[in-house]
């Protein structure tokens, strides 16, 4: 088996104790249906991971990071999934405001989750990943 490549980031807000998580469209190919942690694929105009972190929190919450912390890559594929890896990076402050009409509605795609309720998610990669901030500060 070769190196297996970052394909993907995600990330991490926190706000009163709260996770944004992002309900993924039933449509996808990947964890369809699912509540996840916002991010995406790599693109092939990215030069960084940074710059898709960039891209990625622009294009979904119309947003940008302003103090950010990369964390340790984690396996993100699934039972049916190539292997790849994803680089999760934890947002301390960000610029704009996250649109209110995708917040705390049930039928919208975007919703700040108590950490303890996230951490339940029957998805491994949110778990792991939870549990590498878990002893960090998360919010400032």
């Amino acid at each position: 088996m070769g190196t297996l490549r970052v394909k993907a980031v995600c990330f991490l807000l926190f706000k009163d104790g709260r996770v944004l998580m992002e309900r993924c469209s039933k449509k996808a190919e990947r964890l369809g249906g699912e509540w996840f942690i916002p991010g995406g694929r790599i693109e092939l105009s990215d030069t960084s991971t940074f710059d898709s972190l960039i891209r990625e929190m622009e294009e979904e919450l119309g947003c940008s990071p302003s103090n950010c912390e990369a964390l340790s890559l984690v396996d993100a594929c699934g039972p049916t999934d190539p292997p790849f890896l994803m680089r999760p990076y934890l947002v301390r402050k960000w610029h704009g405001t996250i649109p209110t009409h995708c917040l705390d509605q049930t039928d919208n795609l975007l919703r700040w989750v108590p950490v303890e309720e996230a951490r339940q998610s029957p998805v491994t990669v949110i778990r792991q990943i939870l549990v590498a901030v878990q002893n960090m500060k998360i919010e400032s």
